[in-house]
């Protein structure tokens, strides 16, 4: 997004594309929306650093240096994406710097609110036509009955608006303070989970987080779900072995099988999401797998302060 059409996104107008999943078979016209100029601001001072001062491009990312132009770690940039087609809609990408040895980025992918539902029962018994009239109480602005030249106010013909979803997805970092604020309220945040709660001193230095940083960002932006990613290769999933362990000892000693699932938890993933759950005080914690995809339910427009329901599909299952 930021490579393929920023430089595009000066100009006034849309840019249309087609996108295409050939494996889920579905097309989506995306058009691109102008980015606001504060955006173009932020990536003109990233450009200005990557082409003319290279030794200093590393610093851009979360370091304040305005001697050499770099970017406030405050500042993040804004791509509005209007999705067209039938999500009549928009969608809205916040990138922000997060800290790690490298320039890293993590991602807020917002849905904007939509108009609720128009009632047609309402519209006839109100002597409304059909026509532009109607689109306008749609976009949120009220109109004037052309038979009885009464005013009409959107509320009076819509349900309840249908509240936008909210993704957090947040690339390796030790330190993600800059984005929580756009962050606040995701209904799910995806975050790295490097080492265990005992290895802080550690992922600090490597620029990575503990499965416990993971749980209290979830809980600081108040998230409904935590997906946890990037696991050191020390950890293992060990649920599959241990029930392969049960399967073949089924008739062994109890305590064998319990001393063995004890020596098994030290390195398991399934340490992780504990630890990250205790933190976030919410059971809602995932351990990303491959070819795993999380689905994120649309919300109840009649309780929009819910988060949204998360849980997994195999992509088979999807095909």
């Amino acid at each position: 997004l930021m490579n393929g059409n920023a430089n595009r996104s000066g100009g006034g107008s849309a840019v249309p594309y087609l996108a295409t999943n050939r494996k889920l078979k579905n097309k989506v016209r995306v058009e691109l929306v102008p980015a606001c100029e504060k955006s173009l601001g932020i990536r003109n001072k990233i450009v200005q650093v990557v082409t003319t001062e290279p030794e200093n491009a590393k610093k851009y990312s979360w370091r304040r240096n305005r001697q050499h132009g770099a970017l406030d770690k405050w500042e993040c940039m804004r791509w509005p994406l209007d999705l067209g087609g039938e999500s009549k809609g928009a969608v809205e990408v916040v990138a922000c710097p997060l800290k790690h040895r490298v320039d890293c980025w993590g991602y807020v992918v917002r849905e904007l609110d939509q108009p609720g539902k128009m009632d047609p029962q309402r519209v006839k018994a109100l002597g409304l036509p059909r026509g532009p009239i109607l689109k306008t109480l749609k976009n949120g602005q009220p109109v004037q009955c052309p038979d009885t030249d009464r005013w009409i106010k959107p509320e009076e013909v819509l349900g309840p608006n249908l509240p936008g979803r909210k993704v957090v997805i947040l690339g390796d970092t030790c330190d993600n303070r800059w984005i929580a604020q756009n962050a606040r309220g995701a209904d799910v945040v995806v975050h790295e989970a490097t080492f265990t709660n005992d290895m802080r001193e550690r992922a600090l230095i490597a620029g990575h987080s503990t499965a416990g940083m993971a749980g209290n960002f979830a809980k600081y932006v108040d998230a409904g779900s935590l997906i946890l990613t990037h696991f050191s290769a020390r950890f293992e999933d060990t649920d599959s072995q241990w029930e392969e362990l049960r399967r073949t000892n089924a008739k062994g000693k109890l305590k064998d099988l319990m001393q063995a699932s004890r020596a098994s938890e030290i390195g398991s993933i399934n340490t992780l999401k504990k630890q990250a759950a205790a933190k976030f005080g919410k059971e809602s914690v995932f351990a990303a797998e491959d070819l795993m995809v999380y689905c994120v339910e649309k919300k109840d427009p009649h309780n929009s302060q819910v988060p949204s329901h998360v849980f997994p599909r195999h992509l088979d299952s999807l095909l």
